[in-house]
């Protein structure tokens, strides 16, 4: 029996001895931390934890750690090669690479974040200075009138062109260029998704011409909209004349694979959704922009 008690005794001793073993990954989750240091002099690589309960940092130290140092997230441990980050320091972390899913309401990156894969911000992009936002948003520029938009007279349909908005933005309207002729047709200024249905438009009894030649004239939407950015949109008009005249991108005017287009709806102020292209039709797409 003594000889018993003293084998376990041993035993027990032997385990004891051992030197705690820190996992290979960030746990996030309610479990007993390792401990602050590692008592082996001779570790191949060295592990980040971080507690959650507390935040807390561990660590091994030791001046003979081997080389390749690992940093890296797992709702269970992977092979360490995965993903892999050098960082020095006892508590200092910096430009981790991540190789896989970044998700969370959101996060904050105080170092340069370079990518080189795809980027596909699905929440859009917001504007740096969100106080003062910048909305003015056109459709394809043209350069010193290098080769020159035409006037096309109105008729009751809707004429329509790509734009792309560059970040998360709200708009409040939208402005189409006058042609030569402004009497008393009425306008209706529309926006479409990337899909090609109508998500904001101005009041559907129209706003007459009033505004100058060779002018913007612009109108407020029914209600403010908040889109995302980047992507595609289609600005367009709806005339309920056949007088008055705006400009539209002519041939050379615009690549070939500009999206413009021309809807026929039925009756003034009823809006259509549009089929979107990638395809440039001259003298269809007007020359507009967003507020």
């Amino acid at each position: 029996m003594k000889r018993l008690l003293s084998l376990i005794l041993f035993l027990c001793a032997v385990v004891l001895a051992q030197p705690p073993t820190i996992p290979p990954y960030i746990q996030v989750g309610t479990i007993t931390p390792p401990a602050t240091s590692c008592t082996s002099t001779a570790i191949g690589n060295v592990y980040l934890y971080v507690q959650a309960t507390a935040l807390t940092l561990y660590h091994c130290a030791q001046a003979s750690v081997g080389t390749g140092t690992y940093l890296w997230t797992s709702d269970a441990p992977i092979a360490r090669t995965d993903v892999a980050n050098t960082f020095t320091g006892v508590q200092t972390m910096t430009a981790p690479t991540i190789n896989g899913l970044l998700s969370g309401a959101s996060a904050t990156f105080s170092s340069t974040v370079a990518a080189t894969g795809a980027i596909t911000p699905t929440g859009g992009v917001i504007q740096s200075t969100v106080t003062t936002p910048y909305t003015a948003f056109t459709t394809l520029a043209i350069p010193n009138n290098i080769v020159a938009p035409a006037a096309i007279t109105d008729t009751v349909a809707e004429y329509w062109s790509q734009i792309f908005i560059p970040t998360n933005v709200t708009l409040t309207g939208a402005c189409l260029l006058n042609g030569a002729t402004v009497t008393t047709d009425k306008h209706i200024v529309i926006l479409f998704n990337a899909a090609g249905a109508v998500i904001a438009n101005s009041a559907l009894a129209g706003a007459a011409d009033t505004g100058n030649a060779s002018a913007y004239q612009c109108q407020a939407f029914t209600a403010p909209i908040a889109v995302t950015g980047p992507a595609t949109y289609f600005v367009g008009t709806q005339p309920n004349g056949t007088t008055d005249t705006f400009f539209t991108y002519t041939a050379k005017g615009a690549p070939t694979n500009y999206g413009t287009g021309l809807t026929t709806c039925a009756v003034f102020g009823t809006l259509c959704s549009i089929t979107p292209t990638s395809t440039f039709t001259t003298a269809q797409g007007p020359l507009m922009m967003v507020y």
